[in-house]
């Protein structure tokens, strides 16, 4: 990309971004964004990483493209979608809230899942062996609890509530007693 923009927050920061074309992004700690100054040509292109909630602006002709160093594509028109893809978690997911997306995955340069439409409420869930697992009527709020203040953990591994309080707190977490790894954690929290 020519003239490209990099927008990054760490972790313990998230951040609201406005592309070029008055498309927004939430970015959720740890995540960034790569675009160009200027949208032209054909695509409107943008690499991501780590954990967002993309609002994009409508533009038929020139479908905007949202690549993922994990090797997902997303393919939007105008919509509102998330995506959850940090390099140190095991599954990559995308869900679309409204609109329409074309969703495909390549590693190493062959397509593990070749482009697929997603229909608004469904999910898609990358694991470590490039399976797909798609999901109809996912629960959208809470893929998102984090953009309205929310901490949200449902039977999720104690390793997954570390990272995710490492994001969110912008801190190193010590484990000193190993066997609380195998626990699970239910809660919601809407203050720090």
């Amino acid at each position: 990309m020519q003239n490209e923009q990099t927008f990054y927050t760490e972790n313990g920061i998230k951040a609201k971004i406005m592309l070029p074309d008055s498309s927004v992004v939430w970015l959720n700690s740890g995540s960034s964004i790569t675009y160009p100054q200027n949208f032209s040509g054909a695509e409107r292109t943008v690499k991501f990483s780590g954990e967002g909630y993309f609002d994009i602006r409508k533009n038929e002709q020139v479908p905007m493209v949202v690549t993922t160093p994990r090797g997902m594509k997303v393919k939007v028109l105008g919509t509102k979608f998330h995506i959850c893809s940090y390099d140190d978690d095991a599954d990559e997911q995308a869900t679309l809230f409204s609109g329409k997306i074309n969703i495909s995955r390549v590693v190493d340069n062959e397509a593990v899942v070749k482009e697929k439409e997603m229909k608004p409420l469904e999910s898609v869930n990358f694991n470590n062996a490039n399976k797909a697992v798609f999901v109809a009527n996912s629960d959208t709020t809470k893929k998102i609890a984090w953009k309205n203040g929310e901490l949200l953990f449902e039977k999720t591994p104690m390793s997954d509530v570390i990272k995710k309080l490492e994001r969110w707190h912008g801190a190193d977490i010590i484990v000193k007693d190993p066997s609380i790894l195998k626990y699970k954690f239910t809660a919601r929290f809407r203050s720090e």
